[in-house]
C-alpha cells in the first residue's frame, strides 16, 4: 500500500506540474495573439484615418 500511495503522490505532483506548464503556455499564447490583434487594430484604424473621403 505505501508503494502504492508514493506511486500515486508522485502522478499527482506529476499531474500538477503539467497543469501548471500548459497554463503558462496558454496564458503566453493569449498575451502574444492579444497584442498581435491590437496591432493589426491599430494598422487598420491608421489606414481608415488615412483615407480621405471627398464629398
Amino acid at each position: 500500500m505505501k508503494k502504492l500511495f508514493a506511486e500515486i503522490k508522485i502522478n499527482v505532483k506529476t499531474a500538477k506540474a503539467i497543469k501548471n506548464d500548459l497554463h503558462e503556455t496558454v496564458d503566453k499564447y493569449i498575451v502574444r495573439t492579444k497584442g498581435v490583434v491590437f496591432e493589426e487594430i491599430e494598422k487598420t484604424e491608421e489606414k481608415l484615418l488615412a483615407i480621405e473621403i471627398k464629398i
